[in-house]
């Protein structure tokens, strides 16, 4: 019996664990738009931009509050399995938010690495876009 409790308790421990984790990486969803009630169009990995550059919206879905004043953007883009910071922003959010969306412009044509962090450098979601020119 002793054996159970201990198994069970080892179990209660790692789900809390896991759960624990919060929503720490979160994909971001990169879509073409989204409307004032988080409804995306257009989602996907792959998008097209004129030579000129275009935007894509990226769309956070934590699904808890994100109990942050800001969210940190860093956009790498990818060459030979080698990162570099291509780009960076800050984005005021409100704590209480569950998602929140941006739109990020592109300019090359390349993969791009998007990480969000939080005020406590957590990081809250990431993703990978494909961009290429029409």
């Amino acid at each position: 019996m002793k054996s159970v409790l201990r198994s069970f308790s080892i179990m209660i421990l790692l789900l809390f664990l896991y759960a624990g984790n919060g929503f720490a990486q979160e994909r971001i969803i990169f879509c073409e738009s989204v409307d004032d009630n988080g409804n995306i169009k257009g989602e996907g990995t792959y998008f097209t931009i004129d030579e000129n550059g275009s935007y894509v919206f990226a769309f956070v879905n934590l699904g808890l509050p994100v109990m942050s004043e800001y969210a940190y953007f860093y956009i790498y883009t990818v060459d030979d399995n080698e990162r570099k910071l291509n780009d960076s922003f800050k984005m005021s959010i409100n704590e209480e938010w569950e998602w929140f969306y941006t739109d990020i412009n592109f300019y090359d044509e390349g993969i791009y690495e998007i990480e969000v962090y939080d005020d406590t450098d957590y990081l809250l979601a990431n993703g990978t876009i494909n961009i290429s020119y029409r």
